[in-house]
């Protein structure tokens, strides 16, 4: 009983996780007027141009770190 008990608490937990990052993505995507879509398409880009990728990341964390 305690076992499938704790693989359903694992279970519920992850989902209310992936749940609430779903969340905080939708209102990220609102806040810049991005869809979703958008955001995927510019990723895939940069999944596939690597040294342009490290570039924003580099961007991103200076702007973080000032």
């Amino acid at each position: 009983a305690d076992e499938h008990y704790i693989k359903i608490s694992l279970k519920d937990t992850l989902r209310k996780m992936q749940d609430e990052n779903f969340r905080l993505y939708d209102q990220l995507f609102r806040s810049y007027g991005v869809t979703k879509e958008q955001f995927y398409t510019s990723y895939k880009y940069y999944e596939a141009h690597p040294i342009a990728f490290r570039e924003l990341i580099d961007s991103i964390d200076a702007t973080i770190i000032n």
